[in-house]
């Protein structure tokens, strides 16, 4: 508290001058506070989205677009080469890619080539284990004909990024860094410290291979010329925003 007085014996104007001062006082403490309550820290509890243009762009190419890639193999088996394949195709619709073939003997194989690249303005994020879903679908069909009669769907056949193959990633300057043993430390780059998030700057992509193969669990009817085998397969890419 603030104590002011005066002799009894003041003028008029001193008692005037005094009430002034008083006055004065007492709105500069007024500010004072006010200016602490404002300038309180203030503390928010929860997660906040980054902010910025989430952006993804998806590309599917059959076949190889690396040879490099053939020897990609930090997180699975590398690719194997593209042999008795016919009548492939490949599409994008948003996260969701869709690709077919029909193989034509036991050990065939027809590799895509999926290239997911940031393009927006802030990271994106996957998590390797959940962040990628296949559903398959199997037909047998007639060799001679090419018409297919038995299908059956593998809902959900696979989950997890390393059930196909992360092949390599391209940084922003448009430098791709292969899967292989030599490229680890740079490749580590693109995950979080605990290795279960990948993570895309803008600019940066990811590649990823998906196969269709007629195993040679087929073998047994290899020897019947009438059938044919086809696979349609639809991938499921789950990207999001980090987390700030």
């Amino acid at each position: 508290m603030i104590f002011l007085s005066y002799d009894k014996g003041e003028s008029k104007d001193m008692k005037k001058k005094n009430m002034i001062i008083i006055g004065v006082i007492a709105l500069i403490l007024v500010i004072t506070i006010g200016y602490a309550l404002f300038s309180d820290t203030l503390k928010i509890n929860g997660t906040a989205t980054a902010k910025g243009d989430f952006s993804i762009t998806t590309t599917c190419t059959p076949g190889l677009t690396h040879d490099e890639f053939l020897n990609s193999n930090i997180f699975n088996n590398a690719p194997e080469q593209d042999n008795n394949y016919a009548n492939d195709n490949c599409s994008v619709n948003d996260n969701k890619i869709t690709y077919s073939t029909e193989l034509l003997q036991p050990g065939a194989v027809r590799n895509f080539t999926i290239k997911i690249k940031n393009t927006g303005s802030i990271d994106v994020v996957t998590n390797v284990d959940t962040g990628y879903t296949s559903n398959v679908q199997s037909c047998i069909g007639n060799y001679d004909t090419g018409e297919f009669s038995e299908c059956v769907n593998n809902s959900q056949a696979t989950q997890g990024l390393y059930t196909g193959t992360v092949v390599g990633f391209e940084k922003n300057d448009g430098t791709t860094v292969f899967a292989t043993e030599d490229n680890v430390d740079e490749i580590s780059n693109f995950f979080d410290e605990e290795f279960e998030n990948i993570i895309l700057e803008p600019g940066e992509s990811m590649y990823f291979v998906a196969s269709s193969e007629w195993s040679n669990l087929g073998s047994a009817i290899e020897g019947n010329k009438k059938v044919l085998y086809k696979e349609i397969i639809t991938d499921e890419f789950t990207f999001t925003q980090p987390i700030k």
